[in-house]
């Protein structure tokens, strides 16, 4: 009896990571082509309305989380963490992300948009002393540094150093903020009672509502 428990545990816990897996998969294929996608957009309203849009509405869809976790706020610097939160990954970070769309090509755009890895890491090392030392971590870094050296210089190194390209620059200021959302996002759900769904709608409102 025991050991068809201790299978059948062992077979949810299977599930679960190729369920996950498959969750990872379609929001990364959903995340990528919404850079193709907003390209044509881009061309008749311009990026802080676009921004403000994406992210009114992501925070309208995520409204009736707030049914299953209530938002409860008792500290009053949990007021200006969550600001900090929207402003700079539903405020800076989408403006920066859309104004560089208009100057580049949504391929680089996508290759681009993974330095928020990097810098996420980064950020956690720096400020809170984290680093992991698992090697699948370390080599996927590196590959995502190649990728970002591919997609910023087309192998043509001594070509591009000198040049200035301003969309490439602020997709990866994007990151950037994104990074430093990741890490205070990941403390703050840690140190309160708001749920990640609830807090993602908190931010997307506020952060919407800052770019109108």
């Amino acid at each position: 009896m025991q050991e068809q428990i201790g299978d059948k545990s062992k077979m949810i816990v299977k599930m679960g990571k190729y369920v996950g897996l498959f969750y990872v998969l379609c929001a990364s294929i959903m995340f990528g082509s919404a850079f193709t996608l907003a390209k044509e957009p881009l061309r008749s309203i311009n990026s802080l309305t676009l921004s403000s849009l994406v992210y009114l509405i992501s925070g309208v869809c995520l409204l009736p989380t707030i049914l299953r976790s209530p938002i409860r706020i008792s500290r009053k610097k949990d007021i200006g963490t969550l600001l900090i939160i929207a402003i700079l990954g539903a405020a800076v970070a989408p403006l920066l992300l859309f104004l560089g769309l208009e100057q580049t090509e949504p391929t680089d755009a996508a290759i681009l948009i993974n330095g928020e890895i990097i810098f996420t890491v980064i950020f956690a090392w720096l400020l809170f002393g984290e680093w992991s030392k698992d090697v699948r971590t370390i080599f996927s870094m590196i590959l995502v540094v190649v990728g970002l050296g591919l997609a910023t210089t087309d192998l043509r190194i001594s070509e591009t150093l000198f040049q200035y390209k301003p969309g490439n620059l602020m997709i990866l200021m994007a990151t950037v903020c994104w990074a430093l959302d990741n890490n205070i996002s990941r403390r703050f759900l840690q140190s309160t009672n708001i749920g990640p769904a609830s807090l993602a709608m908190v931010k997307s409102l506020l952060g919407g509502s800052i770019l109108l």
